[in-house]
């Protein structure tokens, strides 16, 4: 069974105590500025104000006055020990006239072994004051589930159809390019735009990870907009594959991914019972912008061909995230925002990498992404290659498909992780995930049978990710929370670079006649990422 709190495991973590909510009667429509806050008046918390938070932050401040008092008497004897021990040593070095050397000597051992074991047992009682005060401040601040926080979640999900969901889409590049721009280029180097762009996705996400805990998430937001809108119309005026790849693949991707972390995070800010199901909205929104984005680059790309599609797909895309941007509001008070006491946003937390649960988590991440990412770079081409006579309309269907069952299955994943905790639920994604590969996708031979694995695989294979969160909270504490999500992600990025390359490089061995190896190494990918995150528990 996994552990449900990681408050009870990290117990000598510290979570620093919410500020600023006060207790007085400030209208929670009112700022602190004396302006009108419309996020006042969706999240009273946010405000303080009456009635029940009102009371709640009496206590609140009842308690954590007599925590402080209690420091402070522990400081005080501490200091009173601390100077009878300099007594003692000094008095250590004299010798007393009246009494034998060697008398006085074990009379003044026995007195400071006892004044040390006084002072170590006080220390020992401020240490647990200091886990009381963290399990305090995690148990008192109030989360909206709700109010503005479905605000937030409309922007997250809006980040994640731009940004995770548009990387989807690939595959309908891939096959005009292979069949129509550059039909002399090998599977596997084409398939090196959709592997670089979710490479460098993962990368970013690593840095912008630690460098939105410190300086805003706001800022790096709007960094990836611009860089994310770059990369694509740079990628519209592109007519050689090595621009294609340098452009749509990893400039677009490194903007992609400077967002992820923090779209990702956001939700647990905001969202606490049902922590699991927000996350797989939010994140849903991949699929939302998947499926979409996969049917619009098909028209388009029919009719004003690849070039302008980018074009197009650029400027939707810088708008959406702008809107996003702005709109978006984060929680500087609830303990996912907050960095552990003493440090000063670390690259990584040296504690939770010392930890066999983030090997697992990690390794089992490595792994499954070569699995993972295999069907959306591959699957318009299979089609292609047991269908060659259906119509380019209904090649579309499955892959978008594929895309919108990404929205409904990341919330259901979502909600089913909130019933069996979100490690389970994560080793359950995966070993199922890689069993539909191998009995569906593997032989699916009929329109039928690709809808069928589209399906299925749409609504369990994605829901990884939105799981990322809640397993850094669950196993290693709230603090840093985007830093360490971050973290995780980048030990993606080598199989998501790998995955798409490997996979048409399979398919270029078997003559270009089937898919079947790369499918057989898609699904036990997935498989054995599954059992290796059973470790974690």
């Amino acid at each position: 069974m996994i552990r449900k709190s990681s408050v009870s495991r990290h117990r000598g973590h510290s979570f620093s105590t919410p500020q600023g909510r006060g207790t007085g009667n400030a209208s929670p429509v009112q700022g602190s500025n004396g302006t009108f806050d419309v996020v006042s008046v969706l999240d009273p918390a946010s405000a303080g104000g009456g009635g029940p938070l009102a009371r709640i932050e009496t206590a609140r401040s009842e308690r954590q006055a007599q925590l402080t008092r209690s420091r402070s008497q522990s400081q005080s004897q501490s200091q009173a020990q601390t100077s009878s021990i300099a007594q003692l040593k000094k008095k250590d070095t004299q010798k007393d006239d009246g009494l034998d050397g060697g008398d006085a000597e074990k009379g003044d051992t026995y007195k400071r072994d006892a004044v040390l074991e006084e002072h170590e047992n006080e220390h020992e009682h401020e240490h647990e004051v200091d886990e009381e005060a963290a399990a305090v401040a995690v148990e008192e601040h109030v989360y909206p589930d709700g109010g503005y926080g479905w605000v937030v979640l409309i922007c997250c999900l809006t980040l994640a159809a731009s940004t995770m969901g548009y990387n989807m889409n690939y595959s309908v590049f891939q096959e005009n390019y292979a069949n129509v721009i550059f039909p002399d280029e090998k599977t596997s180097v084409l398939g090196l735009g959709g592997s670089l762009c979710a490479f460098f996705m993962n990368f970013s996400a690593f840095m912008s990870g630690r460098v939105g805990d410190r300086y805003g998430f706001k800022r790096v937001l709007y960094a990836s907009a611009f860089i994310s809108w770059l990369g694509l119309f740079l990628a519209s005026w592109s007519t050689k594959v090595w621009q294609i790849l340098l452009t749509q693949g990893a400039l677009s991707g490194f903007g992609f991914g400077l967002a992820m972390p923090l779209f990702m995070s956001l939700p647990s800010q905001w969202f606490y019972k049902r922590r699991g199901l927000a996350s797989g909205i939010a994140i849903g929104g991949a699929g939302i912008g998947g499926g979409t984005s996969t049917l619009i680059s098909r028209q388009l790309i029919t009719s004003v061909g690849y070039r302008k599609t980018l074009l197009i797909f650029s400027f939707i895309n810088l708008t959406a995230m702008t809107l996003a941007t702005i709109f978006i509001k984060t929680r500087p008070t609830s303990p996912e925002a907050q960095r552990a006491p003493g440090t000063k946003s670390p690259w990584f937390d040296r504690e939770v990498v010392r930890t066999s649960e983030f090997w697992s988590i990690a390794s089992a991440t490595f792994i499954g992404l070569l699995g993972y990412g295999m069907p959306y770079m591959l699957l318009t081409q299979y089609i292609r290659s047991v269908l060659p006579d259906l119509d380019s309309i209904l090649i579309a269907v499955p892959p978008t498909l594929l895309g919108y069952m990404v929205a409904v299955g990341r919330a259901l994943v979502g909600y089913v992780a909130d019933l069996i905790g979100p490690l389970n639920t994560y080793i359950l994604v995966y070993i199922l995930s890689g069993i539909i590969q191998l009995a569906l996708w593997y032989t699916a031979k009929t329109f039928a049978g690709v809808m069928a694995f589209s399906i299925l695989f749409g609504l369990i294979a994605p829901g990884w990710s939105s799981l990322i969160p809640q397993i850094v909270v669950q196993l290693f504490g709230p603090n840093n929370l985007a830093t360490n999500v971050g973290l995780i992600l980048l030990s993606s990025a080598p199989g998501a670079l790998i995955n798409a390359p490997l996979g048409g490089a399979l398919f270029d061995a078997s003559g270009r006649t089937t898919f079947k190896y790369a499918i057989a190494f898609s699904g036990s990918a997935q498989v054995v990422g599954g059992i290796l995150a059973c470790w974690g528990e």
